[in-house]
């Protein structure tokens, strides 16, 4: 059931910007879940569930519960039981196969709680400098600094930078390598990173060889 979810998400994704390339799909996904939904989900965490369902041979895949409502969004529909639903799907099993699932998630869900408890409560990320995210307690008073909940991934790749005309743009499949958007100022800036501008709010957007040509380097795309 999960599998199709993600096969036909990829599917929408390709007909959509009409390219086949695995990256450019999931980060279209990516991009278009951050940007309607308000909802951030690693491009590469779409490409692995992807290939999970394609090369997995039997039973279904492991996605989680935000993961199936947002690409079912995405496909139109209104939840993830929307989507079984109008597929033809169903969730019916055995009353014994249903009792192991619901006493196996609750068991789940309460250690998933409890470690989320302590690992969220005793440490945040705060934008630091206007540069980078730093590691804080979450306890600690921030003044007006927004501190939001622990994400290693943030704090490993979102960074503030100032590229030059040596700046790598564009990865080796051609799919956007920096991201943009104003500050509260209307000053451009950039980041290593696709999300939210860490001040204003607003969704980053990719690259492109316009903006480069504008604001970082007139030698490379002056042809324009």
């Amino acid at each position: 059931m999960r599998k199709l979810l993600v096969i036909k998400a990829f599917e929408k994704a390709s007909n959509s910007i009409q390219s086949k390339v695995v990256s450019q799909l999931s980060t279209h996904i990516s991009d278009t879940l951050l940007e309607d939904y308000k909802y951030l989900v690693n491009e590469r965490t779409l490409r692995n569930y992807y290939k999970e369902a394609l090369e997995g041979e039997d039973g279904d895949i492991r996605i989680s519960r935000q993961i199936e409502l947002y690409l079912s969004k995405y496909l139109g529909y209104e939840h993830f039981a929307d989507f079984l639903t109008k597929n033809g799907l169903t969730w019916r099993k055995s009353k014994k196969v249903n009792r192991v699932l619901f006493f196996s998630g609750m068991i789940v869900s309460i250690v998933i709680g409890y470690l989320t408890y302590n690992i969220v409560k005793k440490e945040c990320i705060v934008w630091t400098n206007n540069e980078h995210f730093e590691k804080v307690k979450c306890q600690e008073k921030q003044g007006e600094i927004l501190s939001v909940d622990l994400d290693l991934y943030l704090l490993e790749n979102f960074n503030r930078v100032e590229p030059q005309c040596d700046y790598p743009f564009f990865k080796i499949d051609g799919s956007a390598n920096l991201w943009y958007e104003k500050n509260v100022n209307g000053k451009m800036e950039f980041f290593t990173y696709h999300g939210l501008h860490p001040i204003t709010g607003k969704t980053l957007k990719h690259i492109t060889k316009y903006i480069i040509n504008k604001y970082i380097c007139d030698t490379i795309y002056n042809k324009i």
